[in-house]
């Protein structure tokens, strides 16, 4: 593809009628012109212009790339202007929605504070696979999700980790103390679709303790699993995330930890890098939620 560059000589030729001149109207030695114009043609399979002693003149193909380099010129003008006035920049955000709060409010303030002009465009998304999908198809220009699955492919850069717990109704015996795996599969439990990647990721933590889940009922959402099994249909095991603030809970033994991470198509840069950075200055890895006070026992 022809050089921003080649483009601009070609048209300073066509307007100055010499290859001298040119160079003088690009700052541009007269070799350092001859040389881009060579490539060019060279390029593109075609003499462009004609040189002779009196001057430089555009041959009938340089005529019929005039115009599309004028245009080419123009346009990349435009693109300049609209990059350094910041014309409405809007970053693309996918986000699983029980992260809203927790995750995103924070980069938001401090977002907010600095001053940026770009606008944050959310778009949430009720598991890691819309998040990823967003992400990769260009509806999104990041993502923040769980890594349960890996990230296809993706760049992470991790965020935070989440505590898996076991929730069920206030009632429920097994909601008094820390719990392991192998004894929340002895009960009935509501799961989520194996569309949902928690699905797999679950089944294989269940495996590495030597353990089956036995699912009653398997629905899309976690946050669907988690009321579910607060109104006695069974126990459900799923993140932090997916509690209402009333919900009671219980860790399990040994504590059950899944990472969470921004990802993008590539390495983050520009305003999407601004922003990446600020998310995970907000969120250094740790808990992304406040474990004190809030347990089925009531233990702090």
């Amino acid at each position: 593809m022809p050089s921003l560059r080649a483009l601009e000589i070609l048209v300073a030729v066509a307007d100055e009628g010499s290859i001298t001149a040119a160079g003088q109207r690009l700052y541009l030695t007269q070799p350092a012109v001859s040389h881009q114009l060579k490539a060019l043609e060279s390029e593109l399979g075609a003499t462009l212009v004609d040189r002779s002693a009196s001057g430089a003149a555009l041959t009938p193909e340089g005529r019929a790339v005039l115009p599309h380099a004028r245009e080419a010129i123009a346009a990349a003008g435009r693109a300049a202007l609209a990059l350094q006035e910041q014309v409405d920049p809007i970053v693309r955000i996918a986000c699983a929605e029980s992260f809203t709060v927790p995750l995103l409010s924070p980069a938001i303030r401090a977002w907010t504070h600095r001053n940026e002009s770009a606008r944050l465009e959310l778009i949430e998304a009720t598991s890691s696979e819309e998040v990823l999908d967003a992400v990769r198809s260009g509806r999104a220009d990041l993502g923040i999700t769980p890594l349960q699955g890996g990230a296809g492919g993706l760049f992470v850069t991790e965020l935070a980790a989440e505590e898996v717990v076991v929730t069920g109704s206030a009632e429920h015996d097994i909601l008094q103390q820390p719990v392991t795996l192998r004894r929340v599969a002895r009960e009935r439990l509501v799961g989520v679709d194996a569309q949902n990647g928690f699905s797999a990721w679950l089944t294989d933590q269940f495996a590495a303790a030597k353990s089956v889940q036995h699912n009653e009922i398997r629905v899309r959402s976690l946050t669907t699993a988690a009321a579910l099994a607060g109104a006695g249909v069974g126990l459900a095991v799923v993140p932090m995330s997916a509690l209402s603030p009333e919900a009671p809970w219980v860790s399990l033994r040994p504590p059950l930890m899944r990472d969470v991470a921004a990802v993008t198509r590539s390495k983050p840069a520009g305003i999407v890098g601004r922003f990446v950075e600020i998310l995970a200055k907000a969120n250094p890895p740790r808990d992304i939620h406040n474990r004190s006070g809030r347990s089925a026992s009531g233990a702090l």
